[in-house]
Protein backbone atom coordinates (compact mmCIF):
# COMPACT_ATOMS: atom_id res chain seq x y z
CA UNK A 1 0.00 0.00 0.00
CA UNK A 2 1.48 3.35 -0.96
CA UNK A 3 1.53 6.63 0.88
CA UNK A 4 -0.90 9.37 -0.17
CA UNK A 5 -0.49 13.14 -0.08
CA UNK A 6 -2.91 14.87 2.24
CA UNK A 7 -4.45 18.25 1.45
CA UNK A 8 -1.32 20.03 2.71
CA UNK A 9 0.90 18.02 0.36
CA UNK A 10 2.35 15.94 3.20
CA UNK A 11 2.58 12.16 3.04
CA UNK A 12 0.78 9.84 5.41
CA UNK A 13 0.67 6.09 5.50
CA UNK A 14 -2.79 4.49 5.28
CA UNK A 15 -1.44 1.69 7.49
CA UNK A 16 -1.70 3.89 10.61
CA UNK A 17 -5.32 4.96 10.29
CA UNK A 18 -8.24 4.25 12.60
CA UNK A 19 -10.62 4.46 9.65
CA UNK A 20 -10.53 1.77 6.98
CA UNK A 21 -11.55 0.97 3.42
CA UNK A 22 -13.80 -1.96 2.64
CA UNK A 23 -14.63 -3.09 -0.89
CA UNK A 24 -18.28 -4.00 -1.27
CA UNK A 25 -19.25 -5.02 -4.79
CA UNK A 26 -17.74 -2.41 -7.11
CA UNK A 27 -17.66 0.35 -4.44
CA UNK A 28 -15.06 1.29 -1.83
CA UNK A 29 -16.49 2.25 1.55
CA UNK A 30 -14.58 4.39 4.05
CA UNK A 31 -15.62 3.24 7.53
CA UNK A 32 -14.92 4.19 11.12
CA UNK A 33 -12.84 1.99 13.43
CA UNK A 34 -15.83 -0.21 14.31
CA UNK A 35 -16.49 -0.75 10.59
CA UNK A 36 -20.16 -0.06 11.31
CA UNK A 37 -20.46 3.58 10.25
CA UNK A 38 -19.85 4.38 6.57
CA UNK A 39 -18.08 7.73 6.22
CA UNK A 40 -18.05 7.73 2.42
CA UNK A 41 -18.67 5.61 -0.68
CA UNK A 42 -16.39 5.82 -3.72
CA UNK A 43 -16.04 4.22 -7.13
CA UNK A 44 -12.25 3.84 -6.82
CA UNK A 45 -9.75 3.01 -4.10
CA UNK A 46 -7.84 6.19 -4.96
CA UNK A 47 -10.87 8.33 -4.18
CA UNK A 48 -11.32 6.51 -0.86
CA UNK A 49 -7.66 7.11 0.00
CA UNK A 50 -8.11 10.81 -0.76
CA UNK A 51 -11.01 10.92 1.70
CA UNK A 52 -8.81 9.27 4.33
CA UNK A 53 -6.16 11.92 3.66
CA UNK A 54 -8.76 14.65 4.17
CA UNK A 55 -9.90 13.04 7.44
CA UNK A 56 -6.31 12.87 8.70
CA UNK A 57 -5.66 16.50 7.68
CA UNK A 58 -8.76 17.56 9.59
CA UNK A 59 -7.61 15.63 12.67
CA UNK A 60 -4.18 17.29 12.46
CA UNK A 61 -5.75 20.76 12.27
CA UNK A 62 -7.84 19.97 15.35
CA UNK A 63 -4.81 18.56 17.17
CA UNK A 64 -6.07 14.97 17.43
Amino acid sequence: MSDVNDQRGENFSPLHLIESIIKRGDKYLVTDSSKEKVLGTHSSRGQALKQLAAIEASKARRGK
